[in-house]
């Protein structure tokens, strides 16, 4: 995909910086491609984050039935209520750390996971090189699983969108191709943007 080169100069820095305006059209236009696995690559500074963050924006609006979805997993995770959570009528955004294990990723017998968390929302793994194989490993298994019963009411922990970054650095770059093919299956699954 192609991306608009950089705006406006950061004078502190002496990098080129994309304007705010310009991450919003960026986003939709990733948004707007229909990929469900996203590696945004760029060096650090480029705008990744903001854009995945804004990323759910311009999804379109939840169905009646997503919006009952999230709200039942947030509320197995006994998060509605708590610390200003309430019931929501948005798509969520989830970015667990790299050091983030197994069971707090796609979670366990009574443990809700990141990826039940993203559901119907967008699942974003910022560094995706220094996560461990083991969990993208079973993240790919999670994934392949669900969409092999995709079956009604067995969807939850299902995101709209796994977005993966990674830096330009050769070393990054192989890992990161490597645990995206773990999880996509393959990375001709993924729509690659690059930052540079």
């Amino acid at each position: 995909m192609a991306i608009p080169k950089y705006g406006a100069k950061n004078k502190r820095k002496g990098e080129n910086m994309r304007t705010e305006n310009e991450i919003e059209v960026l986003a939709k236009k990733i948004a707007e491609a229909g990929a469900r696995f996203i590696l945004l690559v760029g060096a650090a500074g480029s705008g990744k984050t903001m854009v995945a963050r804004r990323l759910v924006k311009y999804l379109e609006a939840p169905t009646m039935l997503e919006i009952a979805e999230i709200n039942a997993v947030h509320g197995m995770a006994k998060l509605l209520g708590k610390e200003g959570h309430r019931a929501t009528l948005e798509r969520p955004f989830r970015a667990p750390h790299h050091t983030v294990s197994g069971v707090g990723l796609i979670g366990g017998s009574f443990h809700v996971g990141e990826i039940d968390l993203a559901h119907a929302g967008v699942l974003f793994l910022d560094e995706l090189s220094e996560f461990s194989i083991h969990t993208v490993t079973l993240l790919g298994e999670r994934i392949d699983y669900y969409d092999e019963i995709s079956c009604p009411g067995y969807g939850f922990g299902s995101p709209k969108l796994i977005v993966g970054s990674s830096d330009n650095s050769a070393g990054a770059l192989i890992r990161t191709q490597e645990n995206m093919a773990r999880i996509a299956g393959s990375l001709r699954n993924c729509l690659v943007v690059d930052f540079d």
